[in-house]
């Protein structure tokens, strides 16, 4: 149900993908629409990744950069639309997109996150765009389209459209 990739000492281009209408009935586990692995260089671009749905619990990401934290990454271009879990109890993260390898340099341009909704009740958060990143180093975020995040009005969860960790010397957001 994913794609996966991992180059040592290269870069990755992942670009022009679909990953869509795909649905995991199971009580746990983690569902990945792509999956990038480790690489000097990363950028993955015009991908589009659309309706997903997950009933049980379990960590949810329609893109996951893995990589290294002396890599570049770029993020550009990609649709992210009409993912959802419906389990009603799951306290499980949902992320549109995922960086928690903290590269030097992440770029994170026109891209557009649509439509990621969680059925849960319980504590679970839902975040458009996730990054831990490095102290030092260039992050750039900006011209991207993050809407209709959703949970339910009785739940305890928490929505972020975009959310950014320690960031770096030079940053750019609009």
């Amino acid at each position: 149900n994913s794609s996966n990739s991992t180059t040592v000492g290269n870069t990755l281009n992942m670009n022009s993908n679909q990953v869509k209408n795909i649905t995991q009935v199971t009580s746990t586990g983690t569902i990945t629409g792509i999956l990038s692995g480790y690489s000097p260089a990363v950028t993955i671009s015009n991908n589009t990744i659309d309706n997903i749905t997950r009933s049980g619990a379990g960590t949810f990401y329609a893109i996951n950069y893995s990589g290294a934290t002396t890599s570049s990454f770029t993020f550009n271009l990609n649709t992210i639309s009409n993912l959802s879990i419906t389990s009603t109890t799951s306290t499980s993260a949902f992320y549109g997109f995922y960086s928690g390898s903290a590269p030097q340099t992440e770029t994170w341009t026109n891209n557009t996150i649509d439509g990621l909704t969680s059925s849960s009740t319980a504590s679970n958060s839902v975040i458009g765009i996730y990054s831990i990143t490095a102290t030092t180093g260039n992050k750039t975020c900006q011209n991207n389209i993050v809407k209709n995040i959703s949970l339910p009005a009785s739940g305890t969860g928490t929505a972020y459209g975009i959310r950014i960790l320690y960031l770096g010397a030079t940053n750019l957001f609009s």
